[in-house]
C-alpha cells in the first residue's frame, strides 16, 4: 500500500479551496490537469511515512499541499491514504456546466473532459439532491 501512495501522489491531484461560485463557499481545485474520462477519487489506506526524497519527480503545488494538510517535517511525512481522501468528494459543487461525472454503482467521480490545473471540479446534482443549493 505504501508504494501505491507514492505512486498515486505522481497522478493528478486536488484540493480544497474557496470556490469561484458565488455562495458555495469551499470548492474543490485541480492542482495538475486531468485528461478526459479520468478517474478523480481513489481508495483509502493506512498510515505510513513517506519520505520528500521519495517525491523527487512530484510537483512542488503537491508538495506544499501535502505540508498544509499532513504531519510533516524535513525527512517526510505521515499520510494514511490517498492524498485526496480528505474526501473531497464532499465538496465539489453544483454546476449546470460540470466537468465531473458520477458513476453511483461504483462510487467513482470521472472527468467529462480535459481539465487544467487551478479550474474548480464541478457537478451537476440529481434533482433529489439540489434542495440545499
Amino acid at each position: 500500500m505504501r508504494q501505491s501512495i507514492i505512486q498515486n501522489l505522481k497522478l493528478p491531484q486536488c484540493k480544497l479551496g474557496v470556490s469561484k461560485i458565488a455562495g458555495a463557499g469551499v470548492g474543490v481545485f485541480t492542482l495538475s490537469s486531468f485528461q478526459k474520462g479520468y478517474p478523480v477519487f481513489g481508495p483509502r489506506g493506512t498510515n505510513y511515512f513517506i519520505r520528500w526524497e521519495e517525491l523527487a519527480d512530484v510537483s512542488n503545488a503537491v508538495k506544499d499541499y501535502i505540508q498544509c494538510i499532513c504531519h510533516s517535517d524535513g525527512d517526510g511525512f505521515f499520510i494514511d491514504s490517498f492524498l485526496d481522501q480528505i474526501d473531497l468528494s464532499f465538496y465539489v459543487n453544483h454546476s449546470e456546466t460540470p466537468n465531473l461525472i458520477h458513476d453511483e454503482n461504483a462510487d467513482v467521480y470521472f472527468t467529462t473532459r480535459e481539465i487544467k490545473a487551478g479550474e474548480e471540479l464541478t457537478l451537476l446534482y440529481p434533482e433529489h439532491e439540489r434542495d440545499w443549493i
